[in-house]
């Protein structure tokens, strides 16, 4: 009876509690435009289809109410969405004000915590600096012609599925680069750690998308599946670690007065070797930190590479014309051996043309379409007061397809991105706007991958027409229908422009906790001191020497990417994203922890299969409105602990083992001579001489940025590559122009181009295609910011807590900023240094090391592709489904045909 009397009264004051929040906020967003929600539904009832409506259905939304409106998630939740270039600029620039969403609390389990996010930053950032990028590119090409091979086994095919091909390539790259470690997902896609990061992947999706609370979670068969997962990769970058820590101290011991030496240009380092060097307050990172960066470097440096690959070969087999301009590039780049050649970092800055192909691909196809974040005080802007906690979207989607900032904005024309530079910088965010080296390390990749493939291939749609079906399954907004929560979308430059240039406004979204268990607090995930912090060291690791020596890896796996393609050449169709997504995951684990996964010839490892789960997962959770707690109830909460444990359990191997070959070095006193000009790092043996206040990264820090920059340098890497791929095979003029370019720089040898980080930068026209490919497709559409305390832009004040949602995507389709924003005109970004920075942010704005990393491996890959092969669309056409996921995808796959030159 008790019971009876108890309930109404705890009701009434719920419901007290909730109209009192919903009346004390509304004098903040009474001015927003939305569409009016339907009773305790909100507007969720118009995307019950899922990921597959979402994209449109927002862009929708945009198109009917404005630039900037509320979408109500529930009875009491809200979300501030905007592709409004002022707003995003205001999001972008004002850090203090926003933190991330809470949808990356499903990422802690992998990349760790957040609350050291702005000391890591500061410490990786310092780390990743231009010089170490360029150590990279080996590993561009390495694991690019690895997937040369797999591509050539399915040249000649109607219709070849590359997507998946990419992403296996890119967790290889990532690998390598984030831990020093080839794991051959290439070859061996099974392997228990690759298995792990794919399941923690689909894990954290599955959360996203949830509607299970954290509790409830724990209850489901996925909460097991992350632990096992988690347990996976933990224990592999563990296991890198703590053998890269052990050399260290052994090389220490031998030579402590050579360190000088030992971040030299001729010796490649791994992510993690930069994070052991790395101090923060004189303190080295501990082993949680070490760990937690390198998962995020994964995880960072792997879907969305893979995705911006896969959306780019798509649009360059399905346009000819760029296909052409990009094959002329290429052959000017390497006018005798440019079927072969292996492209430097120089060449792949000559390829121009390929570049603007990336930025265009990135821009229809933002690897991450959009994201979330809160804000963390009351903001002002224009009048409009948003309050604390307000979930802000800031849709790179949107943006980029927004004809205010792009002409044309569904076109693709890498020719947009000729003259870009500097223009608008917060419409085209396809990896989210501020500076950052992970995107140069995506864009040097998506560079030598597309390079490679351009070289060695033709692409051409599939037959029969292969239309893409996007799906947006990485969207950040809140799904917990108890807090009161709102997300602002924007695809304003203005905006975008004050939120990346005001850093001490903005925190990430509550969405980044689906990624906590894979990446911990890995850069991605982290915020505050530790997020600077990180960094810092990773920044000042991962310089341009450093990045030079991955120009190997990029080399070889990608000899093995075009062995994959030749065995498909002469088909009239050839999904290539999931050839490219192995071949990136080859390069980015050699890359990340110096270990040879073989994605490319055994692309069902375990450790593959994991890294393509947990992806998965984190897209459900984006997309579940399961609170955490009933998350734990949820068969996908298992099945995310699972994959965790196998991803973990790989990273946590590869740790140890390094941390034990650094003691034993450290002990010889050879440091000097490890560490040297001639000896590749990984991203892993980085990270073990890196130093925080003094101290290494611990075990966990170190598994969390291995995982992160795998992550961050996989997808990432892999899907540009696919979209560039389609992109060039789709613009025979393009193509044509970059295999001039590419027998240019390869007169001689342009067939069995090697290309020199020297030759990667004389890509010109490469690296147009790339930053256009990256306009379309950027490989990160969307992301969340949220406002760390009240903000106030142009009037309107955005209250604390406030969740911002940039939206690169929108942006970058804008013909505000890129007139004939829909079409593919790498020439756009011939000029375009300095013009609107915060309307191109395909890696989001700023310059980041890991993006110099991407951007070698691409114009390495690419080149090796166009020198080797001529690209054409699919037959029948294929027309890509764009997903936005973790990244932006094609959810139909990425088909085009190539022909052996």
């Amino acid at each position: 009876m008790w019971i009876l009397l108890v309930l109404p009264i705890v009701a009434y004051i719920l419901v007290h509690i909730a109209s009192s929040r919903i009346k004390s906020q509304s004098k903040y967003l009474r001015n927003v435009p939305g569409k009016k929600p339907f009773l305790i539904f909100g507007n969720l009832l118009d995307f019950l289809p899922g990921s597959i409506v979402f994209l449109d259905n927002l862009m929708g939304y945009l198109k009917t109410y404005g630039d900037t409106i509320l979408f109500h998630d529930g009875l009491f939740s809200w979300m501030l969405v905007s592709t409004d270039y002022e707003f995003n600029e205001f999001m972008h620039s004002s850090s203090v004000h926003i933190e991330k969403s809470n949808l990356y609390h499903f990422f802690h389990g992998w990349l760790g915590q957040g609350s050291k996010w702005r000391n890591h930053r500061k410490v990786i950032t310092h780390s990743f600096h231009f010089s170490i990028l360029q150590q990279f590119i080996g590993s561009f090409d390495g694991v690019g012609d690895n997937l040369l091979k797999k591509l050539e086994s399915e040249a000649g095919k109607d219709s070849v599925e590359i997507s998946q091909l990419i992403s296996l390539y890119t967790l290889d790259v990532i690998c390598e680069a984030a831990m020093g470690v080839k794991i051959h997902a290439l070859d061996s896609g099974n392997s228990q750690y690759v298995k792990s990061i794919k399941d923690m992947c689909n894990i954290v999706a599955d959360r996203i998308f949830s509607y299970l609370s954290p509790r409830l979670y724990m209850l489901t068969a996925n909460y097991y599946k992350e632990k096992r997962a988690l347990r996976i990769i933990h224990k592999h970058v563990d296991a890198v670690i703590s053998q890269r820590i052990e050399e260290h101290n052994q090389k220490a011991k031998k030579s402590e007065s050579s360190q000088a030496d030992d971040f030299g240009v001729k010796k490649r380092l791994a992510f993690l070797d930069m994070l052991l060097d790395a101090r923060i307050d004189g303190k080295p990172l501990s082993r949680k930190e070490l760990r937690d960066e390198v998962n995020t470097f994964m995880f960072e440096g792997h879907d969305t590479t893979s995705s911006a690959i896969s959306f780019a070969l798509f649009a360059i087999a399905t346009h000819p014309e760029v296909q052409e301009k990009l094959f002329d590039e290429q052959t000017q780049i390497f006018p005798s051996d440019w079927k072969s050649a292996h492209a430097s970092h120089k060449q792949l800055m000559e390829m121009k043309y390929l570049d603007m192909v990336i930025k265009e691909t990135l821009r229809l196809y933002p690897p991450v379409p959009f994201y979330g974040r809160k804000l963390a005080q009351d903001v002002d802007f224009k009048g409009t007061l948003y309050p604390k906690g307000l979930t802000v979207f800031l849709f790179p989607y949107g943006c980029h397809r927004s004809a205010k900032y792009f002409p044309e904005p569904e076109k693709f024309i890498p020719e947009r991105f000729e003259n870009w530079t500097g223009k608008l910088p917060y419409a085209y965010t396809p990896f989210s706007a501020g500076p950052r080296n992970c995107q140069k390390f995506a864009m040097l990749e998506m560079l030598a991958i597309i390079s490679k493939i351009i070289r060695k291939f033709k692409l051409a749609p599939a037959r029969p027409e292969h239309e893409m079906q996007l799906a947006g399954e990485t969207i950040l907004i809140s799904k917990n229908g108890v807090n009161i929560s709102w997300i602002l979308l924007s695809i304003d430059y203005e905006f975008n422009e004050f939120l990346y240039s005001s850093s001490v406004h903005i925190a990430k979204s509550d969405q980044y906790q689906f990624f906590h268990g894979w990446f911990g607090q890995g850069l991605l995930t982290s915020s505050g001191s530790t997020w600077r912090n990180h960094r810092k060291v990773i920044t000042h690791s991962f310089h341009f020497s450093i990045l030079l020596q991955f120009i190997d890896v990029f080399d070889s796996v990608g000899d093995n990417l075009v062995k994959k393609l030749e065995s498909e050449a002469g088909k009239d169709s050839v999904e290539i994203s999931q050839l490219i997504s192995l071949y990136a995951l080859d390069v980015i684990c050699e890359a990340a922890m110096g270990v040879k996964i073989q994605a490319l010839e055994a692309g069902n490892s375990e450790y593959v299969k994991s890294i393509k789960e947990m992806c998965n997962i984190v897209v459900d959770r984006v997309f579940s409105f399961i609170s955490p707690r009933l998350y734990k109830l949820t068969w996908t909460y298992y099945r995310e602990k699972t994959v965790l444990k196998s991803i973990h359990k790989h990273v946590e191997a590869v740790i140890s083992k390094r941390i034990e070959e650094y003691s034993q070095k450290a002990e010889k006193g050879s440091q000097a001579d490890e560490f040297g000009a001639k000896k590749r790092l990984a991203f892993l043996d980085m990270l073990l001489e890196a130093r925080i206040d003094g101290k290494p990264f611990s075990r966990k820090e170190l598994r969390d940025e291995v995982n992160t920059f795998m992550f961050e340098g996989h997808d990432t890497t892999s899907s540009a590559l696919s979209f560039a791929l389609f992109l060039i095979a789709t613009h025979p003029e393009v193509q044509d122009k970059l295999f001039k370019e590419q027998t240019k720089i390869f007169p001689s040898g342009w067939k069995n181009v090697r290309p020199s980080h020297k030759q990667l930068m004389k890509m010109k026209y490469l690296d147009l295609v790339i930053k256009e490919t990256l306009r379309l497709f950027p490989s990160v559409p969307f992301y969340g910011r949220k406002l760390a305390h009240d903000v106030e832009f142009k009037g309107i004040l955005y209250p604390k807590g406030l969740t911002v949602g940039l939206f690169p995507y929108g942006c970058h389709r804008s013909p505000k900023y890129f007139p004939e924003p829909e079409k593919f005109i790498p020439e756009r970004f011939e000029n375009w240094s300095g013009k609107l920075p915060y309307a191109y942010t395909p890696f989001s704005a700023g310059p980041r090391n890991c993006q110099k990393f991407a951007v070698l491996e691409m114009l390495a890959t690419l080149s090796k592709i166009v020198c080797k092969f001529k690209l054409a669309p699919a037959k029948p056409e294929h027309k890509i489904e764009l997903a936005a996921e973790t990244i932006l995808i094609s959810k139909n796959g990425v088909k085009i045909s190539l022909e052996k030159r």
